[in-house]
């Protein structure tokens, strides 16, 4: 596991969860630091079980990523912002 766990629906265990509550913005820039970091390993790796498990826990981001993106107040400007900063930090 690098940044999520196969069974990432952890909404069960926090009672009512009122996204509303929390910035989204704030939220997607973590996301989208794991996303660069799993296709950075996915793309370097030699290790085919890392690259599996890298590949397995993208689609968990890329789910995350899209509920977020769905947010009231989620801001482009910044999402687009935040993702030229990783293309260029992980020069993908």
């Amino acid at each position: 596991m690098f940044c999520y766990q196969d069974n990432d629906n952890l909404g069960h265990k926090f009672g009512s969860f009122n996204r509303l509550n929390y910035d989204p913005n704030k939220v997607l820039k973590k996301h989208i630091e794991n996303f660069f970091f799993l296709k950075f390993i996915i793309s370097r790796s030699d290790d085919p079980v890392e690259k599996m498990q890298a590949s397995k826990e993208l689609k968990i981001c890329d789910r995350k990523m899209s509920y977020w993106k769905k947010h009231p107040y989620f801001s482009m400007e910044e999402y687009e912002k935040d993702i030229a900063y990783g293309k260029k930090n992980y020069a993908l």
